[in-house]
């Protein structure tokens, strides 16, 4: 297994282990809480202003704990990070599906809105296409340097 593909299922982990259980407890915060029409708003907004830190701080940290196990175990430094043709078409292919991943993601949260359901719904819709998209992102590449594309 490459570097890239650890680096990618590293990736993956940490976007499970950071985003579901914010997600899990988000959704129980709301659903204890009897929010107005503008206070449901304020509170899905500064849910995301919130996950968006948590996120940075969490994924250096199991950046930094991925390096060290990864140069404990190979017993050798990580290997440069410059990157070839082939690593940036890897990177702009994956990156393109999480946009389209996204995108879906996003109509469907719309779609929510059109169909009457409340605000709460598209933002949880929001919230999932967002993690969805980030699995795409980096299954693709997984499934990208697999192929020898």
């Amino acid at each position: 297994m490459s570097h890239q593909e650890r680096e990618s299922i590293t990736s993956l982990v940490a976007n499970m282990l950071v985003s579901i259980p914010y997600l899990i407890y988000i959704i129980n915060r709301y659903q204890s809480e009897t929010l107005s029409a503008s206070g449901e708003l304020q509170f899905w907004a500064s849910a995301i202003l919130i996950l968006i830190p948590v996120r940075i701080v969490l994924h250096i940290l199991i950046y930094i704990l991925f390096s060290i196990i990864t140069t404990i175990i190979t017993k050798q430094n990580e290997p440069s990070s410059l990157s070839d043709e082939r690593d940036k078409l890897i990177s702009l292919k994956s990156t393109r599906n999480s946009f389209y991943a996204f995108s879906v993601g996003l109509l469907l949260g719309i779609i929510t809105l059109a169909m009457g359901h409340s605000v709460s719904v598209f933002f949880v819709v929001i919230l999932i296409g967002g993690i969805v998209s980030e699995v795409f992102e980096h299954t693709s590449q997984i499934y990208y340097y697999r192929k020898g594309f």
